[in-house]
């Protein structure tokens, strides 16, 4: 079996010649190829150089050419500052009042922010390895998005106005902001996988349970998810999942969302969410992505790999990754031991 074979029948909830491999790698890979990360997030051919790079001496299942969490927002209009090797940064929200979200349009994938930017790596990325290797791409979710209009802070105080009742919140605005951004994350994802993309992620990691309730979740969040996965599902994509922290309150709700693969962060206990949802959807994770990848040792590695496995791979519907993205530095020996273990695992 190839490794995109092994993904797709791993999302099907079943098991294939041996348990697929995809920590989360993305500025990783740049850092690792002597890449600036600002030309990285800033240039086609740059970010789909560091990920075939990375992917040709690890031969991890997933390649995943992640950058950062605005070029959706630039197309509405956000300004970032990209600072020589760092990521870019929020400077400017795209609004200064909430109101002034009714003259905003949803962006083209093809010619706004830096959305062009991800699909010319995936362009080259899919003419390097076609069907064979699994292609992930990212697509910062509908909370996420909304956020940068009018910045964080505002954003999440004025969710809190509204949830409480308070006649002078601005809930119609919101409501269309939230609107306009799972439209351009639809949009962007369709693009991505025209582009060759096999495996399209919605990563809206505001919405955790770290910063917001579940009731909050399962009102303001859930129903654009499950609009986002249904869209993409119907073009034939396969679907993810990643909202990062302790989500353990939500996991049933993250399985209606409509995603194949749901992503645990190292701070829900897999099996836990083994039990409670892997029957319904496919887990990616867990193991964490600093204590143990960057800090840890090969054994450290292994042993939290097997207990992975252990956890979670029993029946299928498992992919051995990382909680989340693995931080620049990470030695390598780690991650060529993460895929060995992984690889080495049969059903």
């Amino acid at each position: 079996m190839n490794s995109l074979e092994r993904v797709r029948l791993a999302a099907k909830g079943c098991s294939g010649d041996q348990v697929p491999v995809g920590p989360y790698l993305a500025r990783w890979t740049a850092k690792w190829a002597g890449i600036p990360i600002s030309d990285y997030c800033t240039d086609g051919q740059a970010l789909a150089r560091a990920q075939l790079l990375a992917w040709e001496r690890l031969g991890q299942d997933i390649i995943f050419p992640d950058t950062d969490n605005y070029y959706i927002a630039e197309g509405f209009g956000c300004k970032t500052k990209i600072n020589k090797d760092k990521i870019p940064n929020l400077v400017q929200p795209a609004l200064d009042q909430f109101e002034q979200v009714f003259e905003l349009e949803v962006p083209d994938p093809y010619q706004d922010g830096r959305m062009p930017v991800i699909l010319e790596a995936i362009e080259r990325i899919h003419s390097r390895v076609g069907d064979e290797v699994c292609i992930r791409v990212p697509g910062t979710g509908p909370f996420s998005v909304a956020s940068s209009l009018v910045g964080v802070e505002r954003f999440l105080s004025e969710m809190a106005l509204i949830h409480s009742g308070k006649e002078e919140a601005s809930r119609e605005a919101v409501n269309r902001m939230l609107e306009l951004a799972t439209n351009a994350l639809i949009r962007f994802g369709l693009a991505e996988l025209k582009a060759g993309a096999h495996l399209l992620q919605c990563g809206d990691s505001l919405a955790s349970t770290n910063v917001i309730s579940p009731e909050m979740y399962r009102i303001w969040v859930l129903p654009k998810h499950q609009q986002i996965f249904q869209a993409w599902k119907q073009a034939g994509a396969l679907t993810l999942l990643h909202i990062c922290g302790d989500n353990t309150r939500i996991l049933d709700l993250l399985a209606q969302t409509g995603a194949d693969i749901i992503a645990i962060d190292h701070a829900v206990d897999l099996r836990l969410a083994k039990q409670m949802i892997g029957e319904k959807v496919c887990l990616i994770g867990n193991i964490d992505p600093v204590s143990t990848m960057l800090f840890g040792s090969v054994t450290d590695v292994e042993r939290a790999a097997h207990t992975c496995l252990e956890a979670s791979a029993l029946g299928g519907g498992y992919i051995l990754g990382t909680g989340c993205e693995v931080p620049p530095g990470t030695p390598l020996d780690n991650l060529q031991a993460l895929i060995r273990v992984g690889q080495s695992h049969h059903y």
